[in-house]
């Protein structure tokens, strides 16, 4: 009755926006782009009609679903015959993606959270927790020196080189430096999907952790996409305890989680 048919993602353009269109609030970009948009996508389609889309990754896992509003009351046979045609034991999902996570929790067999989505609330503006703390604009005579930083933080990999340089061409990554040494960076990348917001990152070197320079860069990140008038965005994963509380200190509030859904 249903034929699941892998395609090209700029294929469906005009499905995934409409999905967006959905969406209650402004997605993270490590999921939007960094794993949902690294999936496979598959249409769902009845004859020779389009009913809407899905997306897997590499352990079968379900990390998007889709259907025109026209199709909605199909839902729960297509949801299943995915479920079964892929093999799909677990999805991951918003709170914020209120049809595709009524349909997970209808066929769930246990919820976790698997991360925090964190919105700006007040402006919080902290006084250098150093005073030897200086900061630059990353640009491109940097980007070595940028790696070797990274890669002393634990982040290796043939995507680091075209992420940092992506950060530097779209003036999105601030150095902060003792004696010209980099000890912490702060990241901004505009949001693809809500263009009004800004996902901030920040990173602090090992032996200058619990300073709160963290959250020194986290408040002045914010600044400066409020300066371009943008709204910060930023998450972390559930374990991760210290950078919680280094993004709550900094005016931000968990406005959503992403959940970690085993199906049954």
């Amino acid at each position: 009755m249903y034929d699941l048919i892998k395609v090209d993602k700029e294929n469906i353009n005009e499905m995934i926006n409409s999905y967006y269109k959905n969406v209650t609030a402004p997605m993270d970009d490590m999921w939007e782009s960094g794993i949902i948009g690294k999936g496979d996508y598959f249409t769902i389609k009845k004859k020779e009609d389009v009913l809407g889309y899905f997306v897997v990754d590499n352990d079968n896992n379900l990390l998007q679903f889709f259907l025109k509003d026209e199709c909605l009351n199909e839902s729960s046979n297509i949801f299943e015959l995915i479920k079964t045609s892929k093999e799909i034991k677990q999805a991951f999902v918003s709170t914020s993606e209120p049809r595709y996570l009524s349909l997970c929790l209808d066929n769930n067999d246990g919820v976790e959270i698997n991360s925090y989505l964190y919105t700006e609330m007040e402006a919080i503006e902290f006084k250098k927790p150093l005073e030897s703390i200086s900061s630059q604009l990353a640009n491109v005579e940097d980007l070595d020196r940028v790696l070797v930083y990274n890669n002393e933080m634990g982040f290796k990999g043939d995507w680091l080189i075209k992420y940092c340089k992506d950060l530097i061409c779209n003036h999105g990554l601030i150095l902060y430096k003792i004696e010209d040494k980099i000890i912490g960076t702060g990241e901004m990348r505009p949001s693809f999907s809500s263009k009004s917001y800004a996902n901030l990152g920040v990173t602090v070197s090992e032996i200058y952790r619990r300073m709160n320079i963290g959250t020194y860069i986290l408040s002045n990140m914010r600044l400066l996409a409020n300066k371009q008038g943008l709204k910060a965005i930023c998450s972390t994963d559930k374990d991760n305890i210290a950078s919680q509380h280094t993004i709550e200190k900094s005016g931000f509030y968990p406005y959503h989680r992403v959940l970690t859904v085993k199906l049954r």
